[in-house]
């Protein structure tokens, strides 16, 4: 069975109004970080997915909708708000929200959306991009002899 208590370096839990808005506003700096990066290889994916969520989250009311059924697989049986998420089983945009369970070797048992799964992409692609090969500012060119 996974742990389903809080990360113990969260010591302050803000009410739902104050995190509704940190959320958003997160969201809103991360768009933002994207659009100066979009020449990045992979950048554009993660930031679909970030405003695939953040149109999601919009559109219900300022927090992520979790399927039922998802929750559920993920060992979450909650009703209300919790971490910014909320159990809803006819959201608006239902493509857009959380509808899958994670793996249970994941700590903190946790649901995903499709626009989690492009921000991982979108993330992962960065990243090899910029383990790849690099050309060289200036070409070496041969000795003239």
């Amino acid at each position: 069975m996974r742990c389903r208590a809080y990360p113990p370096f969260i010591a302050v839990r803000p009410g739902d109004g104050v995190a509704t808005a940190l959320q958003v506003v997160s969201y809103g700096c991360l768009v933002a970080v994207t659009l100066v990066n979009v020449r990045l290889t992979g950048m554009a994916i993660a930031g679909a997915g970030m405003l695939c969520n953040l149109a999601a989250i919009l559109a219900n009311g300022g927090h992520m909708p979790g399927l039922p059924s998802a929750l559920a697989g993920a060992g979450l049986t909650y009703d209300g708000v919790r971490n910014n998420s909320v159990r809803d089983a006819q959201p608006n945009l239902p493509w857009l929200v959380d509808r899958w369970a994670a793996p249970d070797w994941l700590p903190w048992g946790t649901v995903f959306s499709v626009g989690d799964v492009l921000l991982a992409v979108g993330v992962a692609v960065v990243i090899a991009a910029a383990m790849g090969p690099r050309v060289p500012w200036r070409a070496v060119r041969p000795a003239a002899g």
